[in-house]
This record gives C-alpha cells, structure tokens and sequence, in this order.
C-alpha cells in the first residue's frame, strides 16, 4: 500500500512540475505577444500617419494638376498657336521661348490625360495604352488614379 502512495505521489509531483512549466511557458508566450502586438499597434499608427500625409500629398497635387489643367484650358486656341511660334523662333532675351513651351507643355499634358482616360473607358488596359500613347506604364496609371481620385 505504501509503494502505491508512493507511485501516486511521484505521479502527482510530476503533474505538478509539468503544470508549472506550462505555466512558465504560457508566461513567457503571452509576454511575446504584448509585445508583439505593441510593435503592431505602434506599425498601425505610423502606417496611419504616412497614409494621412500621403493623402495630403496627394491632394496637393491633385490641385496643382487641375490649376495646371485649368489654366491650359483658359489659354485661348489662337495664343497657343502664336506663343508655338515664338517658342520656334530664337530671341535674344530667352523669356518668351520658354512661356510658348510651358503653354504648349500645359496643352500637351491636357490632351494626354484627355486621350489616356478615353482609351481606358474605352476598355484598353493599362499596358496597350501606354503601349498605344508612348508613355509609361507608370505615367498611364497615375492619370487613370488621380482622373478615378477627382470623380
């Protein structure tokens, strides 16, 4: 009868110790994923803050591009072609070359965003216009997000 109380009790202390260093162990996992979720929590905030500076970014050039697509669509037809012209042609001073090709540049950037976002409702994809257009693929893709952004 002794040795079978002795057996339990061996028995007993074993359960014991394994308990506790599944304890331990639930301990130290638990002390991870704190931590683990302290990292995630600071990750989101900062994720949060680039995603909000970003936006602000990208309104900023959202309303940069429509002032410049704004203004090139003020500049009547006729000033645009005379101001092709004085682009052509050499001047001595430099500064008006330089006001016929921001136009013409301005004009440019219109029709491209024009054509870009015709195609795409169009149903062309991103690859075939840039392919189509002579642009980047990159390029094509940020007028369709910045015209699917304005709408």
């Amino acid at each position: 009868m002794a040795l079978v109380t002795l057996i339990i009790a061996i028995i007993a202390l074993a359960l014991a110790l394994w308990c506790v260093r599944e304890i331990l162990g639930l301990r130290e996992r638990w002390a991870r994923l704190y931590g683990l979720r302290s990292a995630m929590v600071e990750t989101e905030t900062t994720l949060q803050e680039l995603m909000d500076e970003l936006d602000r970014s990208g309104q900023a050039l959202i309303a940069e591009l429509d002032n410049r697509l704004s203004d090139a669509h003020k500049t009547p037809l006729g000033e645009i072609a005379v101001e092709k012209e004085i682009a052509k042609s050499p001047d001595s001073s430099g500064g008006l070359p330089s006001v016929g090709r921001e136009a013409s540049n301005e004009v440019e950037v219109a029709g491209k965003t024009k054509a870009v976002v015709n195609l795409a409702r169009q149903g062309y994809t991103v690859k075939d216009i840039a392919k189509d257009l002579k642009l980047h693929q990159g390029e094509v893709q940020l007028i369709l997000d910045l015209e699917q952004f304005r709408q």
